[in-house]
């Protein structure tokens, strides 16, 4: 196990991933590494720590997974990729109130990858501080089913963590709800196809809070009615059949078609490979987020400040709650009234202007996805009363809660 020079009195990370290298047989070639906060390399289990590591740093993906698990209150496994089609999994530990550590493994294809097209990959990016080539890339990263890969970052979690996860557990809450159901029911035609429009548009968007309304939408529709005893055949039929359509959609949302076919092919490979209903609904889940997260980053507006975007981020992640200018201002360093300067003069629109926009495209969706009263819309987008939430709807579309979702349904009668 390499030792990174300037840190090897920090036993206690040392001695974990030690452990964990134990149980790994050295012929999977699959490697674990741990992170400070600051994304200083810590240690890691890989030999040749500086080419393979600098696949993590590619598209700033270490920034990425520490902004993001900033804003994430989990203590499950994340699974992460990049277009080259590696995968690896992290998992955040807090040492103590002050320190925190993030774990990873990987990384891994999930298939053969042909050198010619990685090499395309590659060059196509453009990245001139990778430090391993195609050629190495193949020889040094391991194929691994998703089914064995999950079972090695569960292992990981459940040795470093103190909240020890079943493998259903691994990277979506109740994933089986993310699952085809079995049972075919008559649905409303009509119904499934507005939510799998929703569905499909928050991939389009980059939309990052998605996760009730993927699990909410996914219930109204029983998936592809095949004929068939083979529940598992049809559930793998039904999550390729998503996985195509979210493909499409990150296309269209931007995603170029040298990252998104590739990406989704690997995808639906490791559906077909898979053994279970709840492997599914973890790939499922796990497909979904790759693809918005990588639309969503493409969609960043390059003329904002790095401050700015991140405010966006936050506004975005956090549109069920209360969101006050000062936390956003504490959030990038600057004073509030600096801050809404600056966000008035960057984005064209006022921050509170701003907030009230992303909290109504995020009603729009409750209202065509779900039955909520209009007062639970309310809530849910945490407006502070229903009267409030109905003038602040109605002041960017035109018409109140109640028109709108008369509207939508006078379109399907």
């Amino acid at each position: 196990m390499e030792i990174i020079p300037n840190v090897k009195n920090k036993l206690n990370e040392t001695y974990a991933l030690f452990l964990l290298e134990k149980v790994i047989p050295k012929d999977e070639s699959l490697y674990l590494w741990c992170y400070s906060s600051s994304k200083e390399l810590v240690a890691t289990t890989c030999p040749q720590a500086y080419k393979l590591e600098s696949l993590f740093s590619l598209f700033e993906t270490k920034l990425s997974l520490k902004e993001y698990l900033d804003r994430l209150d989990t203590e499950k496994p994340i699974l992460f990729g990049n277009e080259l089609g590696l995968q690896w999994a992290v998992t955040i530990i807090k040492t103590d109130a002050k320190r925190t550590l993030f774990y990873a493994i990987g990384p891994v294809f999930y298939q053969e990858t042909d050198l010619n097209a990685l090499k395309l990959a590659l060059r196509d990016i453009k990245y001139t501080h990778l430090t391993i080539t195609a050629e190495e890339i193949q020889k040094n990263v391991p194929v691994m089913s998703f089914s064995i890969f999950s079972r090695y970052v569960l292992m990981m979690h459940n040795v470093l963590s103190d909240t020890p996860m079943e493998l259903e557990d691994l990277l979506a809450p109740n994933t089986s709800n993310l699952l085809p159901h079995l049972k075919q029911e008559n649905h409303d035609h009509s119904l499934v196809y507005d939510n799998e429009k929703a569905l499909m548009e928050m991939v389009r968007r980059g939309e990052l809070n998605y996760q009730d309304a993927l699990k909410k939408s996914i219930i109204f529709s029983s998936g592809v009615p095949l004929k068939s005893s083979e529940f598992l055949r049809q559930s793998k039929t039904s999550a390729t059949v998503f996985a195509s359509l979210t493909t499409r959609a990150a296309m269209e949302g931007g995603l170029p078609p040298t990252v998104a076919y590739p990406l989704g092919d690997s995808y639906i490979q490791a559906i077909e490979e898979s053994s279970s209903q709840n492997e599914i609904g973890s790939l499922c889940y796990a497909m979904y987020h790759d693809f918005i997260l990588r639309v969503h980053k493409l969609r960043r507006n390059p003329a904002y400040s790095s401050a700015i975007n991140k405010c966006c981020d936050y506004i975005e992640i956090n549109r069920d709650k209360k969101i006050e200018v000062e936390d956003l201002a504490t959030l990038v360093g600057y004073t509030s009234y600096y801050l809404t300067e600056k966000f008035k003069k960057e984005v064209g629109v006022s921050l509170n202007s701003y907030i009230k926009k992303v909290k109504v495209e995020r009603a729009k969706i409750l209202l065509d996805t779900t039955d909520l009263p209009v007062c639970e819309v309310a809530e849910k987008t945490a407006f502070n009363t229903s009267n409030y939430f109905i003038q602040v709807f109605r002041e960017f579309t035109g018409k109140t809660p109640v028109q709108y979702r008369n509207h939508k349904e006078k379109k399907h009668d």
